[in-house]
């Protein structure tokens, strides 16, 4: 999972809409959903706001932002995006019994 579609699932799990959230982290909720939608990569400072936000790892965050290293061969690419998608289903978890 990319990091906006586990900002996506977080602020559905909280019960907020795009504007709720845009507001809370001062940015537009065009950017939000360019965000969510995987149009844009949220840089370092949205993502420690939506960490903050979310009370969740900011490193988890900026791990689930970046790409599979390029230099990984097939299998080590495939561990890496079930490890990413392992991290997101354990934050949506912990978001879950916080909410």
């Amino acid at each position: 999972m990319k990091v906006g579609r586990l900002i996506k699932s977080l602020r559905i799990s909280f019960g907020w809409q795009q504007k709720d959230l845009a507001e809370k982290l001062k940015i537009s909720a065009n950017y939000l959903c360019q965000i969510e939608n995987g149009k844009r990569i949220p840089s370092p400072d949205i993502i420690e706001r939506v960490a903050k936000e979310f009370k969740i790892s900011k490193d988890a965050l900026n791990f689930l932002s970046t790409d599979i290293p390029g230099e990984l061969d097939t299998d080590n690419a495939d561990n890496y995006r079930k490890l990413q998608e392992n991290v997101a289903s354990l934050l949506l978890f912990q978001s879950g019994k916080a909410a």
